[in-house]
């Protein structure tokens, strides 16, 4: 008799488990590059995740580099926290189940300070269950120039100027001979930040 009583309660934990709530998949790419001429471009992360009518006090949280940013309880409207405040769209639907219906993050003001990790988190009172991923947002160069000069000794010196880009870029120069091509050692690099965030860098090579 003790021996039953030990199994309907293990299967009961078992049970518990299986009915918990749980993240199946997170939807972040992995990079994302701005388009300046397409300003109306989407980046919407999503979170697939179970949901079981026996748990209650359903809670579903994005979260930036371990910070809160957007909240959604079914019963109320989602709301953006003070770090995406005026960056997320509240009226996106992903859904038309009750219990998804507000589930993804459309932001829709994207600038180079939203690369990092997002985490989706979801809660009720009986579980919780989390996913994590890192996104890198790209901001492609302003302005591209190769510049070569050759001095009074025939020495050649090669500039390449990239100007207002995110990340900060690693520059190779290659020279061409003729069905070949032969990287060249830099000898100066010069990187400045912008107060905006975005990167000029040139490098120099003689």
């Amino acid at each position: 008799m003790p021996k039953k009583s030990v199994l309907v309660t293990f299967l009961g934990v078992v049970c518990a488990a299986c009915l918990a709530v749980r993240i199946t998949n997170i939807k972040v790419p992995a990079t994302y590059t701005i388009d300046a001429a397409n300003q109306s471009d989407m980046l919407v992360l999503d979170c697939d995740y179970d949901h079981f009518s026996n748990e209650t006090g359903f809670v579903l949280k994005w979260l930036f580099n371990d910070i809160p940013i957007y909240q959604w309880i079914p019963s109320q409207k989602p709301f953006a926290l003070p770090l995406m405040k005026g960056l997320v769209n509240l009226t996106y639907v992903a859904s038309s189940e009750t219990f998804f219906r507000h589930k993804a993050l459309w932001i829709s003001k994207i600038s180079w300070n939203l690369t990092g990790e997002y985490t989706c988190h979801v809660q009720t009172f009986q579980s919780t269950d989390k996913k994590s991923a890192k996104l890198q947002i790209i901001v492609p160069e302003r302005k591209l120039e190769l510049r070569h000069k050759t001095d009074d000794k025939g020495v050649v010196t090669i500039n390449c100027i990239v100007k207002r880009i995110f990340p900060e870029p690693k520059i190779i120069v290659e020279l061409q001979d003729k069905d070949e091509y032969r990287k060249v050692d830099i000898i100066d690099i010069r990187s400045e930040r912008e107060f905006d965030g975005l990167y000029n860098v040139e490098v120099e090579r003689d």
